[in-house]
């Protein structure tokens, strides 16, 4: 009786979400550039287990701004492909944001992570 009950239930959820028009769950994708010298970014690397900023610009929709960037993570730090922090140091905030964490996604390459943590 309870599994006719829990099948029911299950149908009835599963049918009560569809409907006759399918809106996609589109989020939108941000470009950013970000520039800074090649030879401190190289520099950074060699040394990733430390906190150590750099100078750069970070460009969003052609506004740039002077900020610094640094390795982040705990232990993703050991993995070839970096995740970084930019900080703006001048000028006003990009769209209300003076951090931003750029994530290397290396351990999951079908990005899913982020996508659902972003719903």
């Amino acid at each position: 009786m309870i599994k006719k009950i829990f099948s029911f239930l299950a149908i009835s959820l599963i049918l009560s979400s569809c409907s006759e028009e399918f809106k996609p769950h589109v989020l939108p994708l941000n470009t950013y550039h970000i520039y800074c010298d090649s030879l401190a970014f190289e520099a950074i690397h060699e040394h990733f287990k430390e906190n150590t900023y750099v100078g750069a610009a970070i460009e969003h929709k052609q506004l740039k701004r002077k900020s610094k960037l640094r390795i982040r993570g705990d232990s993703s730090r050991e993995y070839p492909k970096k995740s970084l922090k930019v900080k703006i140091t001048e000028g006003m905030r990009l769209f209300e944001t003076k951090k931003f964490n750029f994530n290397a996604e290396y351990k999951d390459p079908s990005f899913s992570h982020s996508y659902l943590s972003a719903l």
